[in-house]
């Protein structure tokens, strides 16, 4: 039992500390994720105190006489982190869970739920059941090959504990050359006539669905929100596609939510075209129920692929759109990935 107690702490520890410390990378994402869930401003404003909490945690169930208190914050932790995403699920909102920050965005479902609902009968196990044997004299009492797989068998089962919840992140541009796409979700608008609109840019230009087609291009719409956390996260992505690829497709990402909050991460990635949808209606128009989405329409005007949820999927669908549309797509993804190295 004293193994076994000993892995649920190491395995707490090894999920809190990744979570920390993607955190701490971006402490205005998850102040973003924060006012995703419907937290409010002043609860968001704590946001930065959440990465060394969860350090913290991760930090004392590696300390014997400190395990059975963390394993306890963990829990009440855990349980906070469920009760908002069941809140958020019943009001038809799905942010980006934020979990482990940028590291793997994906937007909340019940495979999150699962997730932490696992990880609080852990921390609930090293609660009821004691911390266990320190640390070095469990090590003493096993051989350093009992050792080692042991920790290979925790370390996997961390990490499986970490995917359950979500998708990976986006590829490299680089990537893209060389790997076959995964085929698209079955609800797809392709065939459709794209729906016509018109957005002001930052400059307060007035752009139609029709103007952006005059280069002879294909359009890729990218639905992004100002409290999104993904969207944050996949903003140096699509800060370089929309450079790099710009001979082959118009990237395009329409904004809701704060505009001067879009016009800042515009400036901060050398985003160079951004139109603002602030109440959403373009982009529940064209089925982007969630951010960030993206639909790609053809020179025609006519939807080809969409609409496409995570930065991951997004990837997928301009890879699509460039083998569809570009005369020499692969070269073109090719010298985007290149010039990120």
């Amino acid at each position: 039992m004293g193994t076994v107690t000993l892995a649920a702490r190491a395995i707490l520890a090894f999920v809190f500390a990744t979570a920390a410390v993607t955190k701490l990378r971006d402490l205005r994402a998850v102040r973003a994720t924060f006012r995703a869930f419907g937290t409010g401003e002043r609860l968001a404003s704590l946001a930065p105190l959440l990465a060394p909490a969860e350090a913290a945690v991760a930090g004392g169930l590696l300390i014997e006489p400190l395990a059975r208190w963390a394993a306890g914050a963990a829990t009440l932790l855990l349980l906070i982190f469920i009760a908002g995403m069941s809140n958020a699920l019943r009001a038809g909102r799905r942010p980006d869970c934020g979990c482990f920050g940028g590291l793997q965005p994906a937007p909340i479902g019940a495979s999150t739920l699962m997730r932490n609902g696992a990880l609080a009968l852990t921390a609930i196990l090293v609660v009821s059941g004691g911390p266990g044997p320190s640390i070095g004299s469990w090590v003493g009492a096993h051989t350093a090959l009992e050792v080692l797989a042991i920790l290979a068998a925790v370390a996997a089962a961390a990490a499986a504990v970490m995917i359950s919840g979500g998708s990976t992140t986006a590829n490299t541009a680089k990537g893209m050359a060389s790997a076959s796409p995964p085929a698209l979700p079955a609800v797809t608008l392709a065939g459709r006539p794209a729906p016509e609109f018109s957005l002001s840019d930052l400059g307060g230009q007035a752009w139609t669905l029709e103007q952006l087609r005059e280069a002879g291009r294909p359009v890729v719409l990218v639905f992004i929100n100002s409290t999104c956390g993904s969207c944050l996260a996949s903003f140096p992505d699509l800060a370089r596609w929309q450079v790099t690829l710009a001979g082959s497709l118009s990237l395009i990402l329409v904004g809701a939510g704060d505009s001067e909050r879009m016009r800042q991460v515009c400036e901060q990635h050398g985003i160079s075209h951004m139109l603002l949808d602030g109440g959403a209606n373009v982009a529940r128009a064209y089925g982007a129920v969630g951010t960030p989405s993206a639909v790609a329409v053809s020179t025609s005007g006519v939807i080809v692929s969409g609409p496409a949820s995570s930065i991951y999927a997004i990837e997928n669908l301009i890879r699509l759109t460039l083998r569809r549309d570009s005369p020499s797509p692969l070269t073109d993804v090719a010298r985007a990935g290149s010039q990120t190295n």
